[in-house]
């Protein structure tokens, strides 16, 4: 397949936060960064370092964990 697309995933070595609307969405030291070559980088967090999740009905709400 000469037009496949080459994507790698890394292991993160500093704290990635995510902020939405000033709110702090996510903390991890455990991130994973996904890179592929036509694309941004994404960030991938784990489900105990996410701490609001987005719902159409209420914007950005808190996780009960």
């Amino acid at each position: 397949m000469q037009n496949a697309r080459c994507i790698e995933l890394y292991f993160v070595s500093q704290r990635v936060q995510k902020h939405v609307d000033g709110k702090l969405l996510a903390d991890s030291t455990q991130a994973l960064e996904l890179q592929e070559q036509v694309y941004p980088p994404r960030h991938y967090f784990s489900r105990e370092d996410v701490r609001w999740i987005y719902s159409p009905f209420r914007k950005y709400h808190l996780l009960s964990l």
